[in-house]
């Protein structure tokens, strides 16, 4: 398998192709996989045409049957659509199937072994669990409020109270709360799963959510046209770019993604920027999907469950990838492994 390797990549090296100079379709790749310690110097990257790129992921995945992360590339690639034109038999398929679940059970099975790790995740079932034995079920009898009803003027004081508002969740953190639409701070989204707020733009009044990606003629995103800026007092607000009060400045001004204050605060977001390479690899070979597929990929290969949002648009846009890799280079030399 090694030598079928070599014998795919050496005459690729050796055409010396770029992406502007190639005849056809091509795409990066680097010959030593950088889950076995490859770098991104020129000497490890070489250009290859989509079926190409295809076989050497195959044949690495068999070369490293163990290795999920190699066989999770292949995997993917099996999935992939879009500008790729490569045809995959079932029973190619399969192989790649098989070989994803092969290398993901070991992975998890080594991972679980693991001490430290398990320290980590403690049980949270039978006794261990804070409320077990404590009857504390709030269904049927056991909820307060069960036979109960509201006053007809508590019922409009509460309604009165949610008028206009919406759930939004906290991308990072999960938790739930109310907002007037539109007025949700920075890095909160609909819980309304796949809709966004919008509103009309001949009567700001008339808002409703609708699935992302639909909105109606006639109507905008409910903040368009503003970014969201940040006091001195750390207050956040949506306003139309040159019109923020005195003293308010851009949410990131001046601050690179891993040293905001909400990432620090969540684990599960600092691994996804410790691991911010090993995901730009698997978002490009993945055709670059929207972040919420990005999301799913990096959950199944690196086992993180963070909000990849503000990452993807650094993907999608050149100038910043180059100015975030640069930094991202110098802080992983000093961040605690």
């Amino acid at each position: 398998m090694l030598s079928e390797y070599e014998a795919l990549i050496y005459p690729a090296v050796n055409r010396g192709w770029s992406k502007k100079t190639a005849p056809v379709y091509v795409e990066a790749h680097h010959i030593k996989p950088r889950c076995l310690g490859g770098d991104d110097t020129a000497d490890n990257l070489v250009v290859l045409t989509a079926q190409e790129h295809y076989e050497a992921h195959r044949l690495l995945a068999a070369i490293y049957p163990d290795n999920h992360k190699l066989a999770h590339a292949w995997w993917l690639m099996a999935n992939s659509t879009g500008r790729r034109i490569i045809e995959i038999s079932a029973e190619e398929y399969a192989k790649a199937r098989k070989a994803h679940a092969h290398a993901t059970g070991v992975f998890h099975k080594e991972l679980w072994n693991d001490p430290e790790y398990r320290a980590a995740r403690p049980s949270m079932s039978g006794e261990l669990n804070p409320n077990y034995g404590n009857g504390q079920a709030l269904s049927g009898s056991k909820n307060f409020f069960y036979g109960k009803t509201h006053e007809k003027g508590t019922i409009e004081i509460i309604s009165q109270t949610h008028k206009g508002k919406a759930t939004y969740r906290n991308i990072d953190g999960g938790e739930l709360r109310k907002f007037l639409v539109g007025e949700q701070p920075d890095g909160w989204e609909s819980q309304i799963n796949g809709l966004v707020p919008v509103k009309s733009k001949n009567n700001p009044e008339d808002t409703k959510f609708v699935p992302r990606g639909e909105i109606p003629y006639g109507y905008e995103h409910v903040n368009s046209g503003k970014t969201v800026y940040r006091s001195s007092t750390g207050e956040t607000g949506s306003f139309i770019a040159g019109e923020q009060p005195t003293g308010w400045i851009h949410i990131n001004c001046g601050v690179l993604p891993w040293d905001q204050l909400r990432v620090r605060e969540n684990p599960q977001q600092m691994e996804a920027w410790k691991n911010f390479n090993e995901i730009y690899e698997i978002w490009g070979s993945s055709n670059n999907p929207r972040y919420t597929v990005l999301q799913r990929l990096v959950r199944e290969s690196l086992g993180l469950t963070a909000s990849l949002l503000n990452m993807v648009k650094i993907f999608n846009s050149a100038d910043k990838f180059h100015l975030i890799k640069l930094a991202h280079t110098e802080w992983v030399k000093n961040v605690p492994s």
